[in-house]
This record gives C-alpha cells, structure tokens and sequence, in this order.
C-alpha cells in the first residue's frame, strides 16, 4: 500500500503484504548523487506500460522504476542517470527527523498532539485533546513518547482486526505490531497479521484501512477484485480517501521519533 500503499513488494514467500503494484525486483543498478549517495534501484516489470517511470521509496532509500518488458539494463541506468537531479530533490523533502522532545508536536490518531513534560519522575503519560503529557527525566522523554505510541497502535490494532475478521468469519492467529520500514501490513497464508506501529500516527480512518486491507487477505490472499470488495466492505470510512492519504503523507511518519 506510497502505502505509501503503491510501491512496495507484494507477495514475498507466502505473505501478502499491502501493495497495490506486482512484485519488484532488485537489481545490480544503482543511481549515485551528485553529493556522492548511492541509491540501489528495483526493477518492476509492467506488460502495459510503453515508457520507464520512477518513483522513489523513501522509507528503503531505493528507486523503484517500473519498465516495459525487455528493457535492457544500460536502458534503464541511462534513465536513472538522467534522473538523479529528481532523485536528490526528492530525498531533500523528505525532511529531518523530528526528536520527540517537550515543545516539538507528535501526530497521535492523526492529531497534532504538543510533547509536555510534566515535571514528574513517575507516572504515565497521558493524552488530551492537544496535548501528550509525559513524566520523566528530560532525557528520557523520547523514549517515552515512542513507548506510549507503539503501545497504543497494539491496544487499537488488535481488537481491530479481530473483530473484523469476525465479521466475515474469519481468525486471526496472531498479531504482530512493530517498526517496519518497508510496508504498513502484511498478512501470511496462516493468518498472521503483522502491522507498523506508526499507523497510531496517521487519522484512525487510515489505521482503519490497512487493517481492513489485511483482514481482507485471511480470505483473499491476492490483490483480485473480490478482494478489494472485501476491504471496501470492511473499511468504517471511504477506502479511497484512506489510500490516498497514505499516497501522500505515509512517509511523513518516518520522520518522527
């Protein structure tokens, strides 16, 4: 799923993961930068398409270019030779990290939540409309807030799945909530859910979403049109308006923390 949902793998052993694209590819091409970076490029093949078009994964640092079949490898470097001013403007926009310290801003559902230490040494970290108020040493703060946040994608994440998997008379073995920097969900061929806690992050329409997209897979292991039936039909708000948020902003949510 530029889950975001459009660039990333999406059948990798016997896991489905949340990709609306046909696998990709690694290959022995690389772009190198004029400040001296070195980004890996992946192939993908697409049988339709009659040009060669790049898009950049931000979270692997990798080019993603899609070409036509029987494209030759000195076709596809001279491309991303061409391209490697695009390549660099795009990393640029990627930002620095945000350190999740008291005075910075954390998205949490979605909603800018300001980091407030609260001066206490004990306690938990508790969240109000506009606030996340965190106790603990000042130096500890970051750490806090990332524990709060991934415990928080689990509590939601979970019973989520759980009930909608119900819903369509399915189960869920298990559910596996943590950093993944190459997709937002995955589901294998024996049910096991595996999800990126940085959902918590996003609107909880969106959240809403990718655990929809993976439930869905525990009946269809595909990307087929009965699938995507199936995860419109399991999503609480409009599955489109989510995909493209996600399009978006997903990689916005790599730079925190």
């Amino acid at each position: 799923m530029g889950c975001t949902f459009g660039a990333w793998r999406a059948i990798r052993h016997a896991t489905v993961s949340c990709s609306i694209l046909s696998p990709v590819t690694t290959s022995p091409l690389s772009v190198r930068l004029n400040d001296g970076r070195i980004l890996p490029v992946h192939l993908r093949q697409h049988g339709r398409t009659r040009r060669l078009s790049a898009r950049l994964d931000p979270l692997q640092e990798a080019l993603r270019v899609t070409v036509p079949p029987g494209t030759r490898p000195r076709e596809v470097q001279r491309f991303v030779d061409q391209h490697r001013d695009w390549v660099a403007k795009q990393l640029d926009k990627r930002g620095q990290r945000i350190a999740l310290v008291p005075g910075a801003a954390v998205p949490v559902d979605g909603i800018e939540r300001l980091i407030v230490g609260t001066g206490k040494l004990r306690g938990l970290p508790v969240l109000t409309d506009d606030e996340l108020q965190v106790p603990g040493d000042p130096e500890h703060i970051q750490r806090r807030v990332l524990e709060f946040c991934k415990k928080r994608a689990r509590t939601l994440i979970v019973p989520l799945a759980e009930i909608k998997a119900e819903r369509i008379g399915e189960s869920v073995r298990r559910v596996t909530v943590r950093d993944t920097r190459s997709r937002w969900g995955s589901c294998t061929h024996d049910g096991c859910l595996s999800f990126s806690w940085r959902l918590v992050l996003a609107p909880s329409a969106v959240l809403d979403y990718v655990v929809a997209h993976e439930v869905a897979h525990l009946r269809h292991l595909d990307h087929s049109d009965n699938f995507w039936a199936l995860n419109a039909e399991l999503c609480d708000d409009d599955m489109a308006t989510q995909r493209r948020w996600l399009r978006r902003h997903g990689r916005d949510l790599f730079h925190y923390g």
